[in-house]
């Protein structure tokens, strides 16, 4: 079922009516390009079986990001990989236009400190970055 890049338009289109014009989302990782550093394990087994079980979620977030990057308005969309419940570390890899080598995990918390920050960080905008513990 797509939820996200139909929400994402009713978004765009309040925003535009409302006059703002920054965006920020969280995706995930696996819809961004692989890292060629990660090996030919993750690159060639783990991640077309992971994109392939989760298939209808990543297309979904594909199509959010395709709408983001169309909206006219200035974005940034943070790319996690598997999400923990831990606390905010603010300590975290972030790579702007690429997903983070040997990505695993982050928190939570860590991703919501990535956004906050994506805000008012002027080399993140219209730009996808990947996050990382």
């Amino acid at each position: 079922m797509a939820v996200t890049g139909p929400s994402v338009r009713a978004i765009v289109s309040a925003m535009a009516r409302a006059g703002v014009s920054r965006f920020a989302a969280v995706s995930a990782a696996p819809v961004g390009p692989d890292v060629e550093s990660d090996g030919i394990m993750a690159r060639k087994v783990f991640l077309p079986l992971l994109r392939w079980a989760l298939r209808d979620l990543y297309a979904d977030l594909e199509v959010m990001e395709a709408v983001i990057r169309a909206s006219g308005t200035r974005w940034t969309v943070i790319r996690p990989p598997r999400l923990l419940n831990k606390p905010r570390t603010g300590s975290y890899r972030r790579v702007i236009g690429a997903n983070v080598p040997g990505a695993r995990t982050i928190s939570r918390a860590d991703v919501a400190d990535a956004l906050l920050v994506s805000l008012t960080d002027p080399s993140t905008a219209d730009r996808a970055v990947g996050v990382a513990a």
